[in-house]
């Protein structure tokens, strides 16, 4: 039997707003991700601009440690410089803008989510950033300590010459994997709003929790030490602690 015209009607309307739905949320990504890039480029002109305290200050800390051995920072040719500050202006931009495009994130993801699941946006967003800076100045503290730990095992006799890319690479690596570590609270408190995890869980296994956090610092840290595998452990390991007590007073 053919479907009447009214009938035909009602079939095709939601099937018309269900695309003009997502040519929305297209045209919303399309505009944040502009937004996004165009602050990342200014950021990274502006870390561009100031390299060079940028580079003393960031390079500074393992210097000291190579002095003590009479080692030294090189660069392998004559084009290395010129890299090495675009990559420090790209890694320093992205890093610089993380407030920024973090917030256009969270943004993007909020109207998918119901008024109830909504609500946490306006406490998970920012405590993204500040957990996400937190991270990157644990690294930032931790890798002296792990400098002089690995240094202490080079002979007295042998000099270190450290490659200039290899160090800017570890770093990079470094505060990108404390934090996105230290954003374990925001990822626990959004599972629990949406109804996965809850606060009794989180305290039944909260063991098997640490274990799998150890396995995840020792997998995620570039440099393979246990110092500071164990720093970045720790701290996960009270996050997570911490989060518990968020969860519960949050669902």
């Amino acid at each position: 039997m053919a479907s009447s015209p009214e009938k035909i009607r009602k079939q095709r309307v939601p099937r018309h707003e269900r695309e003009m739905e997502v040519m929305e949320h297209l045209s919303e990504l399309r505009a944040r991700l502009l937004r996004s890039v165009g602050v990342i480029v200014a950021a990274c002109f502006i870390v561009w601009y100031y390299y060079n305290p940028i580079y003393h200050f960031f390079t500074q800390p393992f210097v000291h440690e190579l002095s003590k051995h009479g080692g030294r920072i090189i660069f392998s040719n004559w084009l290395e410089g010129f890299f090495v500050r675009m990559k420090v202006s790209v890694y320093g931009g992205i890093v610089v803008s993380a407030p920024f495009w973090i917030i256009e994130l969270w943004g993007f993801v909020a109207p998918a989510l119901t008024p109830e699941e909504r609500k946490p946006i306006r406490f998970l967003a920012p405590l993204t950033v500040v957990l996400f800076a937190c991270g990157v100045t644990l690294a930032h503290l931790v890798l002296p300590l792990a400098f002089r730990w690995a240094m202490a095992y080079i002979p007295p006799d042998v000099q270190l010459l450290q490659h200039v890319n290899d160090y800017i690479e570890l770093l990079a690596k470094m505060y990108l994997a404390f934090g996105l570590c230290f954003e374990l609270p925001v990822l626990l408190i959004f599972l629990a709003k949406v109804g996965i995890i809850d606060g009794a869980l989180m305290r039944q296994y909260w063991r098997q929790a640490v274990m799998v956090i150890m396995i995840v610092a020792a997998v995620v840290t570039p440099s393979n030490d246990p110092v500071t595998m164990l720093m970045c452990a720790v701290p996960m390991a009270f996050l997570y602690l911490i989060s518990i007590v968020l969860v519960e007073r949050m669902t």
